[in-house]
């Protein structure tokens, strides 16, 4: 499975495919790899053409906060769907991960984390 990847004002963004499952597990862990090792920034999940969401990749994203976070670096999800955005709000989700309404507006808020 395709899963797109840019740097856009430090900020690491990922975009993957409509159906986001543990087929996409292996590629989605090699871009969080490549954002590690070209930015210092955050990592931004954009979930703009996502309609499903496995649980392996909950916990992925999850992972990846911990990592991240180890080195100060927040990840965030946006654009989230709101079929998804209901699965999500039903797991506690966004209790764990921030969650914008749109990429612009995550970028903003990462703006404003010193860094």
């Amino acid at each position: 499975m395709q899963i797109d990847m840019k740097i856009k004002e430090g900020v690491g963004i990922l975009y993957p495919p409509a159906r986001f499952d543990l087929g996409c597990s292996v590629s989605f862990q090699a871009k969080i790899d490549n954002v590690l090792a070209m930015t210092d920034g955050p990592l931004l999940v954009n979930f703009e053409s996502v309609a499903y969401v496995s649980s392996a990749i909950l916990g992925a994203i999850l992972t990846a906060a911990r990592v991240f976070g180890r080195e100060g670096r927040p990840v965030a999800v946006c654009s989230v769907a709101a079929g998804v955005t209901r699965v999500l709000d039903s797991l506690e989700f966004f209790d764990l991960v921030p969650v914008y309404g749109s990429e612009a507006a995550a970028l903003e808020a990462f703006s404003c984390v010193p860094g």
